[in-house]
């Protein structure tokens, strides 16, 4: 079973996100802001992180930039921004700055999932092509 990550400080938003994907079979674990969310990470090595941006205490880019650069080994995990002010600038900001996807609130449940799906079988991919190498090179 996958591990999802949630970062959301709005409990109304976070229960919707956790019901979504606990309904779709995965493990989630909601925490209020980014630092319990690095720590939640760290702990759990999920297979995806889900942050809405307006969660306190760490900007928008910091715990992105904290996963891929202080822990290489964590680099591949998907990384998706929910907002709910989003305009078409900031997602360009925010997917040039390193996020895989952005998923704008009020979230399309069937969106929220293929997004994910669509982030995990990318994963799998990777994955799969870095043990293809490795064999290769044995």
């Amino acid at each position: 079973m996958t591990t999802i990550v949630c970062i959301d400080d709005n409990p109304e938003h976070s229960e919707n996100i956790d019901r979504i994907l606990t309904e779709a079979g995965y493990e989630v674990l909601v925490t209020g802001d980014g630092d319990e969310g690095l720590k939640a990470v760290l702990e759990c090595l999920p297979g995806l992180i889900l942050y809405n941006i307006s969660a306190p205490s760490k900007n928008r880019y910091r715990i992105l930039n904290e996963v891929r650069e202080k822990y290489p080994l964590l680099a591949e995990i998907p990384f998706i921004y929910i907002s709910d002010a989003a305009n078409n600038q900031q997602i360009l900001t925010d997917l040039n700055a390193g996020a895989d996807s952005f998923l704008i609130e009020p979230v399309n449940t069937s969106l929220v999932l293929a997004t994910i799906q669509a982030s995990l079988r990318q994963v799998d991919r990777i994955k799969f092509k870095n043990e293809k190498l490795l064999v290769l090179d044995i």
